[in-house]
């Protein structure tokens, strides 16, 4: 067995073998024992659509009878620590750790020795790791698995997002995830692809917004369109240009507000595109909302649009339906709320034109718009029926000592060959585009310091031509330079 000091120095050394060290290690894994204590990780508590989820999941353990703690990050450097909102439910304990994002190789030790006290200190017997892209995740595993305690891997996305930021690891964290008690997954193609890893592997739900359902229907009486989300890349928000180009050409008085977030360069882009486009007056960028004003926002639109390209549940989408709000977006189909497309009106990833049109529609036909919301309202009431307490029970039940894992289990072997290839693939290319993506940056670099360098030498010329002296030995040397031309023959 390895000790927390003995992963500390391992992880130097082995940071990008982690799955490797984890098939090593995990024959001599003590069981894991009865669930009694279950601590999650989260990086953060706030207002964002996993927090909440994780937040609303606290409060559903603590009702099954476990004793729940929340481990997060630490405050950034310079932020203090009372200054973060963390905004647990009653009676959970909270512990902070160092930076799953800075605590890599080198510097992964410190928080391995936090989260080694931390774990012991609670008594855990479950380990809920809710930062499912972490880079951390394969070391803290190997931390709780040889302590004996379960860890659970709760995916708040879809695995298609693996390949998506142009990071090598994220693809080697399948291989990892075979050592891990359980997977719970939002899809049943999550389910089909974690289940190629993990002898376990769960399909959940997210919390239905009961407070969207607990109020009337938005009246959809007007032409207000409502977009949702943190105005940030991966939400593909400067895609509203276009297709509102389109809509105010057919609808004059559509308007679409933009509530959440707003990533500072992205919001400057926006805004500039918006004005170009000469739609000032119909996209308004409203800034992030409480919690509690959320219910409101819905309740003043007619149509909900999204430009998102991936989503692992959204929240914001759940939301809208909630409300009774037709939906515009792109067909994301394998998405549980997008089953049969109640409510919805989808078109391909990225077609903006197509998304307009959709827009379009739905808002010329008053009929068709009510019964949109209508639709989407009533598969929302559907889907909180789910059995989140019974599926959670079962998850924790199924980690008791009776159960040993086994990673070595054999599992889809053709699936995950090609999942292999397709990884290998795609982390060669990763690399490449990141090699030259450091060569143009370079480049760029070089060309800024040479514009630096030009303007400065244009700045010195000016002054020394604009000088007096300057003027007047111009005038004391023109004979002497007409007769150096006349010689050159000019």
């Amino acid at each position: 067995m390895l000790d927390v000091d003995a992963i500390g120095a391992l992880a130097p050394k082995r940071w990008n073998d982690a799955a490797l060290v984890l098939d090593e290690a995990a024959p001599s894994w003590p069981h894991s024992r009865k669930v009694r204590t279950v601590a999650v990780f989260y990086y953060r508590m706030g207002t964002g659509g996993a927090e909440r989820v994780t937040r609303d999941l606290m409060t559903l353990w603590i009702a099954l009878g476990y004793h729940v703690v929340f481990f997060c990050d630490e405050p950034d450097e310079g932020e203090p620590s009372d200054s973060v909102e963390y905004r647990l439910p009653e009676g959970v304990e909270l512990e902070t750790l160092p930076s799953c994002l800075s605590s890599q190789g080198d510097t992964y030790g410190a928080r391995a020795h936090a989260l080694h006290r931390a774990l012991e200190a609670h008594n855990v017997d479950s380990l809920v790791y809710c930062q499912w892209l972490a880079p951390t995740l394969p070391w803290d595993l190997l931390v709780a698995r040889e302590l004996g305690i379960s860890f659970i891997v709760h995916t708040h996305g879809t695995f298609l997002v693996l390949g998506c930021y142009g990071i090598p690891d994220l693809l080697e964290l399948p291989s990892c995830y075979r050592h891990a008690n359980g997977v719970v997954c939002l899809s049943r193609a999550d389910y089909e692809f974690w289940s190629s890893y993990c002898s376990r592997v769960y399909e959940t739900a997210n919390p239905s917004p009961r407070e969207m359902l607990g109020n009337p229907p938005a009246s959809l009486c007007g032409h207000r369109i409502l977009w949702v989300g943190r105005v940030s890349d991966d939400k593909y928000p400067t895609e509203v240009v276009p297709v509102m180009r389109k809509v105010v050409e057919a609808i004059p008085d559509a308007t679409l507000s933009m509530v959440g977030p707003v990533d500072a360069r992205l919001g400057e882009i926006l805004a500039s595109q918006i004005a170009e486009a000469g739609l000032s007056g119909h996209i308004v960028l409203e800034g992030g909302k409480t919690e509690d004003e959320m219910p409101a926002v819905y309740q003043g639109a007619d149509i909900f649009l999204s430009t998102s390209h991936l989503e692992g549940w959204s929240l914001a989408l759940a939301e809208a339906m909630a409300s009774g709000l037709p939906v515009a977006m792109y067909d994301l189909s394998y998405l549980t709320l997008l089953k049969g497309e109640r409510g919805i009106r989808s078109s391909s990833v990225g077609d903006t034109a197509a998304l307009a049109r959709a827009v379009i529609e739905i808002l010329s036909d008053d009929v068709l718009r009510r019964d949109l919301g209508t639709d989407a309202r009533a598969y929302l009431e559907e889907l909180d029926g789910f059995d989140a307490a019974g599926l959670w029970a079962r998850v924790f039940a199924e980690c008791s000592p009776q159960l040993r894992e086994t990673a070595e289990e054999e599992s889809s072997c053709a699936l995950l060959a090609a999942w292999d290839a397709v990884s290998f693939g795609a982390r060669e290319l990763v690399v490449e585009n990141r090699s030259l993506r450091v060569q143009f940056d370079a480049c760029q670099e070089r060309v800024c310091a040479l514009e630096q360098e030009n303007d400065a030498i244009r700045q010195n010329l000016l002054r020394v031509t604009g000088s007096v002296s300057f003027r007047v030995g111009r005038v004391l040397t023109a004979p002497a330079r007409k007769l150096r031309d006349a010689m050159r023959g000019e």
